[in-house]
């Protein structure tokens, strides 16, 4: 560790350390241990008033109030009432807000489109009374909508937000049909529900459910139950729906499309296809897709920045989106990356067809598919019991690959997760096994991840032992590394301050540590980080860190491990925030220290690289630095920038680096359109990203009946613009997206 990075960590912590926190409210608050009584189902509910609430249904809903400041931990300072209602259809939701005298943020006007940077209100359900399928809906002072499910990254149903705003308060109406819920069939149900605020001047989350042992507002067990449910069963299943698209494209790029490792080829565009999702029951549906569409690269995931493990990509497939959490269960550790996995999406490249059976029935949940492409035939399958209480889960899953390339691979898992009574403590046990072509050794192509952890709302800590052998790498999975074996450990504190006279808000301090050995007994990967926070009342935060890496690479691995070489991957750290999770964020980072330069291989190499071209780590000092920042111009634009450089000298060699800017502007065209531009440049070949200019534009309109409408120029994932243009509309039939 670097003398500077420690100091200033040892500094902070002692700062950190001396501050008076703040203890958690001593009043009487609302966890998952409270139950309530569903009111009576209603007829005829009327449009909530807030002055006109005696004598009409709202006058029966259950009534929400005494939140408390999830961030300060202390009762909340702006007054909140929520109430909630329903009758054979819909759901309804009322917020009260009191304005005080804190500025109200309300600048966003399209859907889906910010979310966090102004003032909302959220309603949280879980129909399943074990976490295994949540929904959220958020609505800001304007109306403008968002949602969430834990089963589709592309839920987006219709509902409606009605929305008012006066000179003291503002008030939300959500109206969320049942159909959006896939709740289950019983005469009577017991839900998990709660009301969430957020005030964006001041970065503050309010809650009406709170725990002590709480350390996310997303965890459903820490919701109170809401008992005598009484709906139609059939109010409760979702329409069968289905999206056909038609698409027609120009430019002599025409036939560029990227693949499953972030690299663009040459692949015939498709004209037709179609996506369908058919419930058979209320909580199980048949997904399936013919032909499905890989022209929308959807977001911009270029980098720059030095890599010591694989790239991870963000999976944004239909088929993939819908269902994805029931095919991946089981308790997991990543730490500034994604977990290992033994199904990871992003792995399937360009495929024809696929069909997948995903959703719950009574504590179960269910997930299998099958995909067929070019030299591909792939299928996955899960199944997940929860213990009515929560405090048992026991899984099995299962890859089956088929390449024509490689050859064929299975990997088979199972594992538990055990919790205690407050769900403040747990262990988890996740146990993989492949088998296939490339296996020479079975017993070699094992992974075993144990995990023991605790959490409250201010602490959270992980102690765990992971195996993975040296032939376990499966092909539909992402393994970050193999042939390591050892523990690893995870802290993590935050806390609030006080005196209200004190500028300071909160801190954060993380630490996290690990040493793995190879099957020779050389340590094989060995990693100690620590970063120390502090975040003022005028929403500036500082955070410092020191990450301190070395892993060990091979002329050949096992079981000969020959030209064995230890590479550094260490990083001083010192990075600002202000405004951050608000309309007006500005960031800015700068890092330095040893950290191996990776030579891709391939044209263009940096610099510093091998004159013949081959792939691998050279030992160098790098330093980064990143700064970003966006603006809200008027109420329809919003405009923002980033910039990005790495300077990498070798110890032998010649200095190289990269710069990357982007550049977007964003116009709204109403609560469901928007127009958007964006620029991009990578110069230089010493960093990850190939050079390059990126210019890409795009227009989007969701209409009424859920139909959807884009125009495309370029692609916003290329390394240099693309002479092509995409018109695509997709036609929706029937129930809402991603239900």
């Amino acid at each position: 560790m670097s003398r500077i990075g420690l100091v200033t960590i040892v500094s902070l912590l002692t700062i950190a350390a001396g501050l008076n926190v703040r203890p958690t409210t001593g009043a009487v608050t609302v966890d998952g241990n409270r139950s309530f009584v569903a009111p009576p189902r209603q007829t005829n509910v009327p449009r909530f008033e807030p002055n006109a609430i005696a004598g009409s249904p709202w006058d029966k809903a259950l009534l929400a109030s005494g939140f408390v400041d999830f961030t300060t931990r202390t009762p909340a300072q702006l007054g909140t009432i929520a109430r909630f209602l329903y009758d054979a259809t819909n759901l309804y939701i009322a917020f009260e807000c009191a304005r005080g005298n804190v500025p109200l943020s309300a600048a966003q006007t399209t859907n889906n489109v910010g979310l966090g940077l102004d003032d909302d209100v959220e309603f949280d359900v879980d129909p399943t009374d074990n976490g295994t399928r949540t929904y959220s809906f958020e609505a800001t002072p304007r109306g403008v909508r968002y949602q969430s499910s834990s089963e589709s990254s592309r839920y987006d149903p219709p509902w409606t937000a009605i929305a008012r705003i006066t000179p003291t308060a503002w008030d939300v109406e959500m109206i969320v049909p049942l159909r959006d819920l896939r709740a289950g069939s019983s005469a009577l149900q017991t839900w998990r529900i709660n009301f969430v605020r957020h005030v964006a001047a001041r970065a503050e989350d309010y809650t009406w459910a709170y725990d002590p042992v709480q350390n996310s507002l997303s965890d459903s067990s820490h919701w109170p139950r809401l008992s005598g449910i009484a709906i139609p069963v059939a109010a409760a299943r979702p329409a069968p729906h289905g999206d056909v698209y038609a698409l027609a494209s120009v430019g002599r790029d025409r036939e560029q499309f990227q693949n499953q490792f972030g690299a663009f080829g040459r692949q015939t565009p498709r004209l037709l296809g179609l996506d369908g999702t058919y419930p058979f029951t209320n909580t199980l549906a048949l997904v399936g897709t013919l032909n499905p569409d890989f022209s929308n690269v959807e977001v911009d995931q270029q980098v720059i920045a030095p890599q010591e493990f694989r790239r991870a990509y963000t999976e944004y497939r239909p088929f993939f989106a819908q269902g994805a959490n029931f095919l991946t269960p089981g308790p997991n550790v990543g730490v500034n990356s994604i977990a290992n996995t033994p199904f990871y999406t992003p792995s399937i490249g360009t495929f024809d067809r696929g069909i997948k059976l995903e959703g719950t029935t009574g504590r179960y949940g269910l997930g299998a598919l099958e995909v067929r492409g070019p030299g591909l035939d792939d299928e996955a399958f899960a199944v997940d019991r929860t213990s009515s209480d929560r405090r048992l889960e026991l899984f099995a899953s299962g890859v089956l690959a088929h390449h024509s390339d490689v050859g064929n691979d299975s990997t088979l898992g199972f594992g538990t997760n055990i919790s205690d009574r407050t769900h403040a403590s747990s262990f988890g046990l996740n146990d993989q096994f492949e088998r296939g072509s490339l296996i020479t050794e079975p017993r070699l192509a094992h992974s075993v991840l144990a995990v023991l952890d605790y959490q409250n709302q201010a602490t959270q800590g992980i102690l765990a032992y992971r195996d993975i052998g040296p032939q376990y790498n499966p092909i539909d999975g992402y393994t970050q590394q193999n042939d390591i074996r050892g523990p690893l450990a995870v802290y993590v504190r935050n806390g609030v301050v006080s005196a209200a006279r004190n500028p300071l808000k909160s801190y954060t301090i993380v630490t996290f540590g690990d040493r793995y050995v190879d099957r020779s007994g050389a340590v094989r990967q060995v990693d100690a980080f620590a970063q120390g926070g502090v975040t003022l009342k005028s929403l500036l935060s500082v955070n410092v860190s020191q990450q301190t890496s070395g892993l060990r690479q091979y002329a050949v691995a096992y079981p000969a491990y020959t030209g064995g070489v230890q590479e550094k991957f260490d990083q001083t750290g010192i990075a600002l925030g202000y405004r951050d999770g608000t309309a007006s964020p500005t960031d800015v980072s700068y890092s330095f220290g040893p950290y191996a330069s990776f030579c891709l291989g391939a044209s263009p190499q940096a610099l510093f690289c091998p004159a013949d071209g081959s792939a691998g780590f050279v030992p160098s000092y790098v330093t980064q630095f990143s700064t970003s920042a966006s603006r809200r111009l008027g109420r329809f634009y919003s405009l923002a920038g980033e910039i990005d450089s790495t300077s990498e000298q070798p110890y032998r060699g010649v200095r190289d680096g990269q710069w990357l800017r982007r550049l977007a502007l964003t116009r709204s065209l109403g609560s469901d359109a928007s127009l958007s531009l964006g620029l991009r440049t990578i110069s230089g070949t010493g960093g990850f990203g190939v050079p390059g200019t990126n210019f890409a534009a795009a227009f989007h309109v969701k209409f009424r009946d859920s139909s959807q409408l884009y125009f495309e120029y370029g692609t916003p994932a290329g390394t240099a613009s693309l002479n092509r243009a995409i018109l695509k509309y997709e036609l929706h039939l029937g129930g809402g997206i991603g239900t």
